[in-house]
């Protein structure tokens, strides 16, 4: 390992430790989870298997435990940006990791249980795995992040597209980089848009007419408001008993979630149509 690798390293192994340090908290439905799952499992019980390496069927929930949160994410960001990471750095950093002894502390948010647990190597290579760190961000999409979207939002929006870079190519990007450009109008409005654009982006992986992709969804979500109505209209005349019987199956989305798709993308399409003629 050369001085500037270990250097960086070093870095992000020593953010991820100061992270562990303060502590994780086991969320409400992190909890619903493993009481569903395990009945009668508690912080001691968990904090015990996860000592103990934990087998294929706690992997799930320790998964879920360990998963880095958002806020960790985009306090990495800016370090993620300014140094390159390769895919072989992610052992170097949990070996660096697990130089240190690492531990944390598991609690719930109100206080009433807390058990401090040493973590096993499979849980760093997990933690480390889910970061990303080589996933890098082109050039262009940072500076069209810098350009459209305000100063409290960006390292949110870098991570969203960092989690999904091994689903991307630089080729698909250019409508993703239109709509950062000027796609933001407020905070309210904005992440389901991008959230749209993102998926549609990942799904495709290749180079298409993104406004004929748009207008195609829309016709999908168009057809699912239809079925969803037609469906609602027999749900009043038969039961649900009745209709099942008739081979009549509740439709995928309700029409309520189907007017919210199509508004996105009648959203969607008017920022990228106006981009077009600019």
């Amino acid at each position: 390992m050369t001085n500037s690798s270990l250097q960086r390293c070093r870095k992000l192994a020593d953010a991820i430790q100061s992270y562990l340090k303060a502590g994780l908290l086991v969320e409400e439905d992190v909890r619903q989870f493993m009481a569903s799952t395990f009945p009668g499992m508690t912080l001691r019980n968990l904090a015990d298997q996860i000592q103990e390496e934990p087998d294929a069927d706690m992997a799930p929930l320790v998964e879920l435990v360990f998963y880095p949160t958002l806020g960790f994410q985009m306090t990495l960001e800016p370090l993620l940006e300014k140094e390159t990471y390769h895919p072989d750095d992610e052992k170097r950093v949990v070996d660096l990791l697990m130089a240190s002894a690492p531990s944390t502390v598991l609690s719930i948010p109100n206080g009433s249980s807390q058990e401090f647990v040493t973590l096993p190597k499979t849980i760093l290579e997990s933690i480390v795995s889910r970061l990303n760190i080589s996933g890098d961000l082109p050039k262009e999409v940072i500076d069209a992040i810098h350009v459209g979207i305000p100063q409290a939002h960006q390292n949110r929006i870098k991570v969203f597209i960092r989690n999904r870079s091994s689903q991307t190519r630089p080729e698909t990007l250019f409508p993703l980089i239109q709509f950062l450009r000027k796609g933001y109008k407020s905070e309210a409005l904005f992440f389901g848009r991008f959230d749209m654009v993102l998926r549609l982006v990942c799904e495709k992986n290749t180079a298409v007419d993104f406004l004929g992709l748009l207008k195609e969804r829309r016709e999908t979500y168009r057809r699912c408001y239809q079925e969803a109505v037609k469906f609602d209209q027999q749900l009043k005349r038969y039961n649900m008993e009745t209709l099942m019987s008739q081979g009549i199956r509740p439709p995928t989305i309700t029409r309520e979630e189907a007017e919210k798709k199509i508004s996105v993308i009648n959203d969607i399409i008017e920022i990228m149509a106006d981009r077009e003629e600019s």
